[in-house]
């Protein structure tokens, strides 16, 4: 019951052993105390950081005393009983099923403190989150954005096509917003009333339209998520948020972000660079650029303000056991990283499917992850079935047995990955639901670039006798053009078992590549070549290999990459030229170093290309 229907319909004789207040900060301590009295243990469960029981209706007290402070300074049940009552945060977190939805708040709001378990399938259209840009303008008379509202009602009804078992939910920042979008999917179900029985209400999860300050408690596999506020028609944008820009008013951000389990779709007329915070001390402004900074270009908006180990950026593990089981698959073949996952809770060991950037196999080593859990039922069962329900396959490796029995422990290792990767499903790509409908823009063909050979450094290495030139001149010899600071960071451990690329480094390698022209290697501009070579098309990753950072993809090469496929399409518009072959070099999104390179790469082939308004074509 609530506390007011407590109240209401119990006599007041009526007593209980425990009473528990779930979403405890939605409720006045006035209207809690109806319900205290009557029990003789009390549980309180809420969030801090979500908002506060809604006081529209209060009319605020003109006296100033004691008494009426007292009342005032506690905004829930929650507020006042956490400043005498011992506290114990929950953890792990159940609802996102894929890390990008949490990780923002987890950051921002539980300093890192959340459990998250990360999922087989790693980020792409239609899960995690997904960032849609719309030039709209925002009226600031009926306080409405007419072109955002438009895009957001397209979505609802592409995501009803495509994603038909999903329930469905938008959230507007302003009632405004909301009363539009609603009037203008009402619209368009008058017009179209085939879509009518995904509208129902009677519906386990119904679709709903709300905005911040109502859509508390509710969750739904996909938001759709309108900020609506933008540059007006004379180009101003004031940064007045409603109630984000309020005291508090982060928490309905919190909220908002959080509440869908598959994927969040963020509509904005905004990039995150055009909020200047110099012109905003609003905590709530702050974070709404970081949201959309981190909308727009995934984890490593996050990254900047997180601190990693410098010694070892790109890969840590748990145990010396840890790594020796994962450079056993590498050297067999298999494509695995390690420390998966985004909190506390990381998968140990990961198993990358060949033709694609999602896991098959989740391997558990005991490791510190393992023995840092509390009871053996953290450990042993609930870890495994979190884990199964979140699409991974599981197999746990004792160290024991591996030091023991290694020979056997392999074969069964072997085995296991060898099943999982035979039994996963076959890769399937969904068309990108995006703001410049690429799909209908670039005429789709089948043509692939030709895959990136990466030497083997360490192998090379071993042949050559660790001779620097010697390996330099072998990396080069197949992967020309390659950038000398990504084989600089292979390579490291040649100069006396260096870990890190440091300026010693630099001027030892400077010192031996003095005289690189007699092995014909040629420097320029920060790439390495083979003397009398040409450039060669763009190479892609392999399946299941990382991608090479974009800065180290020379730009002629990125410039072929650009006019094979105007020559395979006639002509594309630009955004959708660069998303495909963003896509085809393995990329997620299209974020700020990734469009600079490509508009430097496209200006080398201008004299090929005509350009009409957004649309190139070959001459």
């Amino acid at each position: 019951m609530s506390p007011l229907s407590v109240s209401t319909f119990l006599n007041s004789e009526i007593k209980f052993d425990v009473i528990i207040f779930d979403e405890a900060s939605q409720i006045f301590p006035q209207d809690a105390i109806g319900a205290i009295y009557r029990g003789k243990q009390l549980i309180v469960v809420g969030d801090s950081k979500q908002m506060p029981p809604g006081n529209f209706f209060n009319v605020a007290p003109d006296s100033d005393d004691d008494e009426n402070e007292d009342i005032t300074d506690f905004e829930s049940i929650l507020d006042l009983c956490s400043t005498s009552f011992p506290q114990k945060r929950l953890k792990w977190h159940y609802r996102s099923r894929y890390e990008q939805l949490i990780s923002f708040s987890n950051k921002n709001f539980y300093d890192n403190d959340l459990v998250t378990f990360p999922s087989s399938k790693m980020d792409e259209a239609g899960i995690g989150v997904d960032y849609f840009y719309v030039d709209g303008i925002f009226d600031r008379k009926s306080k409405t954005n007419q072109a955002e509202a438009e895009r957001v009602v397209d979505l609802v009804f592409e995501n009803i096509i495509k994603y038909p078992e999903r329930s469905l939910g938008v959230v507007a920042f302003s009632i405004s917003q909301q009363n539009l979008i609603e009037k203008l999917i009402y619209r368009r179900r008058q017009q179209n009333s085939a879509f009518e029985e995904f509208f129902k209400s009677d519906r386990v999860e119904p679709f709903f339209v709300k905005n911040l300050e109502t859509v508390q408690g509710d969750e739904r596999d996909t938001i759709i998520f309108s900020i609506a506020y933008a540059k007006d028609s004379q180009g101003r944008l004031l940064l007045n948020f409603g109630p984000i820009n309020r005291e508090g008013g982060e928490r309905r951000l919190n909220v908002a972000v959080t509440r869908a389990k598959i994927n969040v779709q963020l509509v904005s007329s905004m990039h995150y660079c055009d909020i200047d915070l110099s012109r905003t001390k609003s905590v709530g402004a702050r974070l709404l650029r970081e949201y959309l900074d981190y909308a727009e270009n995934g984890v490593a908006a996050l990254e900047r303000s997180i601190t990693v180990d410098a010694t070892n950026p790109f890969e840590q593990y748990d145990s010396e056991f840890e790594s020796e089981v994962c450079e056993f698959l590498r050297e067999n073949g298999f494509a695995v990283d390690p420390q998966v996952g985004c909190s506390s809770f990381k998968i140990d060991l990961a198993l990358k499917r060949p033709d694609s950037s999602d896991y098959v196999l989740a391997i558990e080593c005991d490791g510190a992850t393992y023995h840092s859990s509390k009871t053996a039922r953290d450990r042993d069962r609930l870890r495994q079935e979190i884990l199964e329900r979140m699409g991974w396959k599981f197999y746990r490796i004792w160290s024991t047995d591996w030091f023991r029995n290694k020979h056997v422990e392999k074969n069964r290792l072997l085995g296991a990955a060898k099943k999982a990767l035979e039994n996963c499903p076959a890769n399937v790509n969904h068309p990108d639901i995006s703001n410049d409908n690429f799909s209908e823009v670039v005429i789709e063909k089948q043509f692939e670039f030709p895959k990136y050979k990466m030497v083997d450094a360490m192998a090379v290495a071993r042949k050559n006798g660790r001779n620097i030139l010697a390996v330099t001149r072998a990396i080069v010899e197949v992967e020309s053009p390659v950038s000398e600071e990504w084989l600089l960071k292979r390579i490291v451990f040649l100069f006396a078992g260096r870990e890190k690329v440091t300026n010693v480094v630099r001027k030892e390698f400077n010192r031996y590549m003095w005289n690189c022209a007699r092995y014909g290697i040629v420097r320029k501009d920060g790439f390495l070549y083979m003397q009398g070579r040409q450039i060669p098309m763009l190479r892609v990753p392999s399946a299941g290999v990382e991608p090479r950072d974009i800065k180290y993809i020379e730009l002629r090469e990125l410039a072929l990459g650009l006019k094979e496929i105007l020559k395979q399409n006639v002509s594309a518009e630009k955004q959708g030229l660069y998303r495909l072959l963003t896509q085809n070099l393995g990329f997620s999104r299209i974020g700020d170093a990734i469009l600079e390179r490509m508009d430097s790469a496209l200006e080398l082939i201008y004299k090929d290309i005509e350009i009409n308004g957004e649309m190139i074509s070959l001459k």
